[in-house]
């Protein structure tokens, strides 16, 4: 059995959903290891690592999509536009990067987020606030990712289609 690449974006991003936020949720419900156990380094390991894993999945997955978009939009325009379309995701990137800074600006301040803060000097009910936060943004933004990829709508069968569709025809 073959999986789509919607679904199987679906799937990467379902699971990153989970997975990004879950230390912070482990944390703020004392499921988590102590700052000083030695369990707490693998843990945090094995989480990141899938966490990362999950992300290269998912960036492959888009660029694949987006070769497709580029193939069924030079069928209804008439124009190879690959440039355009990687160009608006990687603005696209960036702007997404510059609204996390933005974000970042105005949540800190809004949980009490101390200014030029030292590691294991910040009160503790400041941090647990900030994860307070964090959690169900963070889940938010990946469920707004999920319904965008789920606008997606070219299949195995009509990707197929357009391939040969816009194959050179033989003179």
């Amino acid at each position: 059995m073959t999986i789509s690449q919607k679904r199987g974006a679906l799937l990467v991003f379902g699971l990153a959903t989970v997975g990004m936020p879950l230390p912070i949720a482990l944390r703020l419900v004392n499921l988590m290891p102590a700052n000083k156990s030695p369990a707490l380094l693998p843990v945090l390991f094995i989480l990141t690592a899938t966490e990362v894993a999950l992300i290269v999945i998912a960036s492959i997955l888009i660029a694949s999509m987006v070769s497709d978009v580029v193939e069924d939009s030079q069928l209804q325009t008439g124009r190879h536009s690959e440039e355009l379309f990687f160009a608006a995701r990687g603005f696209i990137q960036k702007a997404v990067n510059g609204i996390g800074v933005l974000c970042a600006t105005v949540l800190l301040p809004a949980v009490g987020f101390p200014e030029s803060a030292k590691p294991g000097q910040v009160n503790p009910h400041v941090i647990f606030n900030l994860g307070l936060v964090y959690v169900p943004t963070l889940f938010l933004l990946y469920l707004i990712s999920m319904a965008a990829i789920g606008a997606y709508r070219i299949s195995r069968e009509s990707h197929q289609e357009n391939l040969h569709r816009l194959a050179p025809k033989p003179s």
